[in-house]
């Protein structure tokens, strides 16, 4: 129908024949190759719906996945690195042996 309203509006034959063969195409693989279980809209509905509509593709990648989290901590602490302090204690033998054993009351307490 489509193909005999192209030639009768002035087209030629054979462009006809592409344009129509084109929307034709789909019919002729559903009904001689049986490549889905599906009639033939609903097997149309979900080409469209898998393939032309805008979808997010799902894929495995074996990347380690940064967290966020740690990110905004590490970059905190590098921030602020700067400001910190280290007290670097020594203890010597001197300090141990001038120091008085403890009474009773301050273990206790």
């Amino acid at each position: 129908m489509a193909r005999n309203g192209i030639v009768k509006s002035g087209g030629s034959k054979a462009a006809a024949t592409i344009v129509t063969g084109f929307i034709m195409l789909p019919f002729f693989v559903v009904a001689f190759f049986k490549i889905s279980e599906l009639t033939l809209v609903p097997f149309l509905a979900k080409l469209r719906r898998n393939r032309f509509l805008d979808t997010m593709k799902k894929t495995q990648t074996n990347d380690t996945k940064v967290d966020p989290l740690e990110v905004l901590l590490k970059s905190s602490h590098a921030k602020y690195e700067d400001l910190q302090t280290q007290e670097k204690k020594t203890l010597s033998i001197d300090d141990i042996t001038n120091k008085k054993p403890l009474s009773s009351d301050e273990i206790l307490s």
